[in-house]
């Protein structure tokens, strides 16, 4: 992931990386990496990246390999909010499916415990 327009390429980003992202008119260097961070946290819980080392299970908001009240307590911390909003939560969307709801809380509910390889 590379972020145009923030001097990464001085500090060793690549810009041909696969996923490239640019300031937005009126937003922050800060708030773009927010940006950022979400969509690559949502990438690193993909299914397509379960055989990478360091994966944890997506309900697994904290990622500290076990799924508890700590997890249930962010999902419900971000309730409500869509993908665009919760850049300070990036991972309570736990289904991925672009907003945090009764859903999420669900798969924290149904993984609850350890997980993770």
């Amino acid at each position: 992931m590379f972020l145009q327009g923030a001097n990464w390429e001085a500090r060793g980003g690549n810009p041909n990386a696969e996923f490239v992202f640019a300031i937005e008119p009126g937003e922050t260097e800060a708030d773009a990496v927010k940006r950022l961070v979400a969509s690559a946290a949502l990438l690193c819980r993909g299914d397509e990246s379960m055989s990478l080392p360091g994966w944890v299970c997506p309900a697994d908001v904290f990622a500290d390999r076990v799924v508890n009240a700590f997890d249930i307590t962010a999902v419900l911390w971000g309730f409500g909010t869509a993908v665009s909003d919760r850049y300070e939560l990036p991972t309570a969307d736990t289904n991925r499916d672009g907003v945090v709801d009764g859903l999420d809380l669900a798969v924290v509910l149904n993984s609850w415990g350890a997980c993770g390889p």
